[in-house]
């Protein structure tokens, strides 16, 4: 279980709750897991965490999302597997990622939140592309508001119902706010919008 990280997310302010406003309206959390090396002890938890979830699986490389990048160097340092990371500048793969492949490399996705699939899709076809064979995606954060991803395994440390409940049953979240969360999560899942879910 990774539910010991709720706390070491929630003292960092990693994860709030409240009533934040974003681009595409309002939303009862708010989510800077781009932070996470801000606190190096907790992200030394979080990989270890996440080192735990990859055990046993077919791995020749790690390919981090761009916002993933400090999570993917740790995880390689932790595992000796050979990190291939995204510039983030939505270019074709063969520019866009940045690491040693060629074909036939298992691989695993990493990225912090997961959340709106759609730019995922294609990336990991992209990656796919170029020899990385995408068969897992690892996120610290599921917010539990996506389809199912054709041909990939999603692994989370954490999902945000399991945040939610969590806090709740220890009195840490107010049972009004929890609801909004819990409400915020159904009207995704009902009415998904682009970019709506975007942490």
């Amino acid at each position: 279980m990774t539910t010991h990280l709720i706390p070491l997310l929630m003292e960092t302010g990693l994860v709030q709750f409240g009533r934040f406003q974003t681009g595409a309206g309002t939303r009862p959390f708010l989510l800077s897991l781009d932070y996470l090396p801000a606190y190096p002890d907790v992200l030394k938890q979080v990989t270890q965490a996440a080192v735990r979830e990859l055990d046993g699986l077919a791995i020749h490389r790690l390919v981090a999302t761009a916002d993933a990048v400090p999570l993917g160097v740790a995880l390689s340092l932790a595992t000796d597997l050979s990190l291939v990371y995204s510039r983030g500048q939505r270019e074709e793969a063969v520019y866009d990622l940045v690491g040693a492949y060629n074909i036939g490399h298992a691989a695993v996705l990493v990225c912090t939140v997961l959340a709106d699939i759609g730019p995922l899709l294609p990336f990991i076809a992209a990656a796919r592309r170029v020899g990385l064979e995408i068969h897992t995606l690892l996120a610290v954060l599921d917010l539990d508001i996506q389809d199912a991803i054709p041909d990939v395994t999603v692994k989370s440390l954490l999902t945000l119902p399991t945040v939610i409940t969590a806090l709740s049953s220890q009195g840490v979240l107010p049972a009004g706010q929890a609801q909004a969360v819990l409400e915020w999560i159904q009207a995704q899942r009902l009415n998904p919008r682009p970019g709506a879910a975007s942490p």
